[in-house]
Formats: C-alpha cells, structure tokens, sequence
C-alpha cells in the first residue's frame, strides 16, 4: 500500500523529512532500544555544523524523586540575573534525552538571552507516568529554590510536545512562575485520534501520526484511568488550578494542533492570559528543521518575543 502523500501547504523541505522518515522503521516496530537510537540519530546534527557558542554549557545533578536526576543549564551571557526556562524535552515520553534538543536549547537561549535548564526526566516504559511528572516538578522547585545561586530572575517552564504535557503539569498550582511556554504539546491523551486535526493528519502524511500517538500514551500511560489524571493530560485541568501566562505555539500540519489550541482556549477561558500562535505550513517537531525553513526563524523570535515580554512584566511586578 502505498504511503500517503505530505498535504499540500506543508513546506518542501519539511514534506522532504517526512519522507525521508517513512523509509525508516516505525518506532513501535523496533525494541525501545533502537526507537531510542532512531530517535538520537534523526534530532542529533550530522557534525556540518558547529553548535551554537555560548559562554557556558553546565552539567548539573539533583535529588530527583527517583534518584539523581541530571540537568544541563545553558547561560548565554555573563549578566544576571537573567531569566531562567526549565526545559521538558520531547520524544513520546519514551526517546529524547539532553542531547537530542541541544541544538534547539542552544540557539533559544542565545536568541532570547535567557538560563535554560533542560532536565533529563526518567523515560517509560521503565518508568510510566507519574515519573516523568514528578521529576519535572522537582525540576522547577530546585530553579525557584535555586534562583541566585544560579544567578536566574523570573523563572518559566516550557516543553515540546511531550514534554509540553510535562511543562503544564509542573508549572499548575505554582504562582512564583512568571510563564508557560508550550511548543506543539500533548495536552490529551484520553481522547487520542478525536480531534479534527487527528482526522486530518492521522495516518501520518504529514509526519505524527495516530498509531504513533498510541503507541507512545500506552508505554507512558498503560492504564486509561492514567490517561484521565490531569497531570498526564492537561487538557483536563481542574477548574481551580492555575497556570502562568501561557504561550502556545502550534503546527498546521500536525495531528496536536486541536489538543493544544483547546487548551490555549480554555486557559483564557479561566481568565489566564493566553498567546497563541499556529504556525502555517509547519508540522510536528519543525523547530529542529534547517532554517531554509522560514517558520524556523519565525518561530524562535515569536517565543523570545514573548519570554522577553513576560520576564520583563514579572521582574516589574517584583520591583512594584
């Protein structure tokens, strides 16, 4: 049977990769072993380009709730304070580690002068949720405990799709942050293949595709009443529970593009203040894409934009 062609408007170098992918194994055809290395090989650089200089890369390590937990603290510049991301990386849950988004962390640091701390949270299926969650949490209470030592201001959690899902739950309920930044993230796993974008794009043509999608939630969230805890789902955040202000950038061409956007719309809803940003002719996962890819470019300035707003509007709020 022959696979199905990219949707018109996803841009040539992107569709390019999506093919590229198709030639691949499926993750869930393979052990976790080697859907982990798959992964590393796709989002590692070839060696052709030289990573992004900054004054320093630290190795870093904390008491997690399951042992020692590694973090990689990315400082741009020798000011300070500066504000500080926790980062949750992507990969289903399952694959994605320190390096496979260095790249990524590298120049988001540079462009929007911030500390990133990028956590290396316990993967399934060794270890199912709530794991990844609580190392995420510990993540963010050591930045808000260690802010001067670190030399960090405002402090703001983020992720890329799973690890989006990762981000809302660490930063729910934590009033000292000063924002949320959600890049194309998981905000539903209870509803898996439901939403229009699912409808669209699930039989993977322009990349994540809902097989994948249930492949992933079944490692990380065996049990369905998993899948219902808001936690592993943030879409289903109880009413009293607050966020920071929040951006949410989104992918036309991606089968989370509903999940995310519902949840942008029901944070403003409860009167959170919300920025959201669908990213036309992108797909999952674009940011580690060549920057011949404008929505590359484009999207690294709207959330530097933005991070330099709310850390701006936080230290204010600090001083007054």
């Amino acid at each position: 049977m022959p696979s199905p062609e990219s949707p018109p408007g996803l841009h040539p170098l992107l569709a390019a990769g999506v093919a590229a992918r198709r030639s691949q194994p499926r993750y869930q055809d393979v052990g976790i072993a080697e859907a982990r290395a798959l992964n590393r090989r796709r989002n590692l650089p070839d060696g052709a380009t030289p990573p992004i200089d900054l004054l320093a890369v630290e190795a870093l390590q904390i008491a997690g709730p399951g042992g020692t937990l590694p973090l990689r603290l990315y400082r741009p510049s020798a000011e300070r304070p500066l504000p500080l991301l926790v980062y949750l990386h992507g990969g289903g849950f399952v694959a994605g580690d320190l390096d496979t988004h260095d790249t990524i962390l590298r120049r988001l640091a540079r462009e929007a002068c911030i500390l990133i701390l990028s956590v290396d949270y316990r993967l399934a299926p060794e270890h199912p949720f709530p794991a990844a969650v609580d190392d995420a949490r510990a993540a963010t209470v050591y930045a808000l405990e260690a802010a001067e030592a670190l030399g960090a201001g405002a402090i703001l959690v983020g992720g890329d799709s799973a690890g989006g899902a990762l981000a809302a739950a660490a930063a729910a309920g934590v009033p000292e942050l000063a924002g949320l930044v959600l890049l194309y993230p998981v905000t539903d796993l209870s509803r898996i293949g439901e939403s229009e974008s699912y409808r669209l794009f699930g039989d993977g043509r322009a990349g994540l595709s809902t097989d994948d999608m249930l492949w992933n939630s079944g490692l990380y969230a065996p049990h369905p009443i998993s899948r219902g805890d808001w936690r592993c789902s943030p879409l289903l955040l109880p009413p009293g529970m607050r966020l920071p202000p929040t951006l949410v950038l989104t992918a036309e061409f991606d089968v989370l593009r509903s999940d995310g956007e519902a949840f942008a719309h029901l944070l403003g809803a409860r009167g959170v203040a919300v920025t959201r940003h669908r990213m036309t002719g992108a797909n999952h996962g674009f940011l580690a894409a060549p920057d011949a890819v404008p929505q590359v470019s484009a999207a690294f300035a709207t959330i530097a934009a933005w991070i330099k707003s709310e850390a701006r509007g936080a230290a204010f709020k600090h001083r007054r």
